[in-house]
């Protein structure tokens, strides 16, 4: 009777988790069938799944429904220096199919499976990070492989001054604040004419000039005559007594 093989444990408790966390993302990652003594068919190629969103410089959601945090990596975060960067380089591969590939780890803090992302074409999403100088390696263990294959992307970028390790690029900033867009004031509105009304001139007719009434004056009537002297009769008041009278 011919011996069955069978698969190492933590593959299969890996694989598990991968499988149960995608079922909504459009299906499990398939996986091979053990080999039978009679038969080896060969392994059908796995799910492919769509990165729909990008929350962060290492994390992805595939088909809106499934965070993936990417195994053996580690990008700075968005509130600190190069992080928006980061996050940027990520999320050129929105929209792109790739094939989850379960590391060997447990969900993060958030929650998200720890999983290698594999393009259609082959690309190690977090190794291209790394190489890009956007990542390091996360240092929480894993695949020896793993570790060796992110360290050696991480000192050619660093050889290379790229990404973060730029001189003169993100690092250079010393804010931990990320970089906030510049919105540019709305143009000021001109002020509106003033309209003056000019009103009707008001026609106001000219007063005559009115002379004070004069007083008349008493005048000395005649050429003769003294100054009334006392108990003399003044017949036309003005003051002279004894006029006409020669």
């Amino acid at each position: 009777m011919a011996r069955r093989h069978r698969l190492p444990r933590s593959l299969l408790a890996a694989g598990s988790l991968l499988t149960v966390s995608l079922a909504a993302c459009g299906g499990p990652i398939q996986q091979a069938a053990a080999p039978s003594s009679s038969s080896a068919p060969s392994s059908p190629a796995p799910s492919t799944h769509t990165i729909t969103a990008v929350p962060s410089g290492d994390t992805v959601v595939l088909d809106g429904a499934q965070q993936i945090r990417l195994f053996g990596i580690v990008a700075p975060e968005f509130t600190t220096p190069c992080g928006p960067e980061a996050q940027g380089f990520l999320d050129r591969y929105r929209g792109t199919r790739v094939r989850p590939d379960p590391g060997e780890g447990t969900p993060d803090q958030s929650g998200a499976v720890l999983a290698n992302l594999i393009t259609e074409d082959g690309r190690d999403l977090g190794l291209e990070l790394a190489r890009n100088g956007w990542a390091t390696f996360d240092g929480a263990g894993g695949a020896a492989s793993r570790a060796a294959a992110v360290n050696d992307a991480v000192r050619a970028a660093k050889a290379a001054a790229l990404g973060q390790w730029s001189p003169t690029g993100c690092a250079a900033r010393t804010t931990t604040e990320a970089p906030v867009a510049t919105v540019e004031p709305p143009p000021a509105e001109e002020p509106e004419p003033e309209t003056t009304v000019e009103e009707p001139d008001t026609y106001v007719p000219d007063t005559p000039d009115i002379p004070e009434p004069r007083t008349p004056k008493k005048h000395h009537t005649g050429n003769t005559g003294h100054p009334c002297l006392p108990g003399e009769r003044d017949g036309d008041g003005d003051g002279y007594c004894g006029e006409g009278k020669h």
